[in-house]
C-alpha cells in the first residue's frame, strides 16, 4: 500500500482504508497517527502523527462489528526554558461511509488537532452507530462536521455525538 506521510519530524500518520463491494463486513478499524513521545529540552516540540481517512462504500450494506478509530496521535512533550511544553496532537482522519441500503457501524472517533469529518450515507435502508467523536483537540482547531442522511431510512445513534472545540488550554487535551 502506500507509504504514511509526517506532518512533522518523523511522526507517522495513519495509512489510508479504502473498501468497495457489494456487501462490506470488518471488524475493527484503526488509522490512527503515532505518538510524539518526549522530545528534546527545546522548544521544538512534535505534532503527532495525522490520523489516516477512511473510506467504504457498497451497492449493498456495510457492517462493521468494532470501532472506527482515526484519531490523530499525541503531539510530544519537551522542555523550553525549565517549563515543560506540549506539542499539538495530530489531525483525525475523515471518515466516509456509503452504503445502498443500510449502513451498521460502532463508535467512530476522529478527534485530533484539527478533527476529522464524518459523513454517512444510506440510499434506502437505515444508518445505526455507536458514539460518534469529532473533537479539535488543539486550541487553534474546531470540531470535525457529522453528516448522517438517510434517503428513506432511520438514523439511530446508540451514543452521543460530540463536535466540540477545544477548551483553548495550551496542553493536549486527551479525552
Amino acid at each position: 500500500g502506500p507509504e504514511a506521510l509526517t506532518q512533522c519530524c518523523n511522526v507517522p500518520n495513519g495509512g489510508a482504508v479504502t473498501i468497495a463491494g457489494n456487501f462490506v463486513t470488518t471488524g475493527a478499524i484503526t488509522t490512527s497517527g503515532g505518538n510524539g513521545g518526549v522530545g528534546p529540552n527545546t522548544s521544538s516540540v512534535r505534532l503527532g502523527g495525522a490520523g489516516g481517512s477512511i473510506t467504504i462504500t457498497a451497492t449493498n450494506s456495510i457492517t462493521t462489528t468494532g470501532a472506527i478509530d482515526a484519531h490523530g496521535g499525541a503531539g510530544s512533550t519537551g522542555n523550553s526554558l525549565g517549563a515543560p511544553i506540549a506539542g499539538d496532537a495530530g489531525h483525525g482522519g475523515g471518515v466516509t461511509l456509503t452504503g445502498g441500503v443500510a449502513v451498521t457501524v460502532g463508535t467512530i472517533d476522529t478527534s485530533g488537532g484539527a478533527a476529522g469529518e464524518v459523513a454517512i450515507d444510506s440510499g434506502v435502508g437505515d444508518i445505526t452507530t455507536g458514539s460518534i467523536t469529532t473533537r479539535a483537540l488543539s486550541p487553534v482547531s474546531g470540531g470535525g462536521a457529522v453528516l448522517l442522511s438517510a434517503a428513506t431510512g432511520r438514523i439511530v445513534v446508540n451514543g452521543s455525538i460530540d463536535t466540540r472545540g477545544s477548551d483553548s488550554l495550551g496542553i493536549l487535551i486527551d479525552s
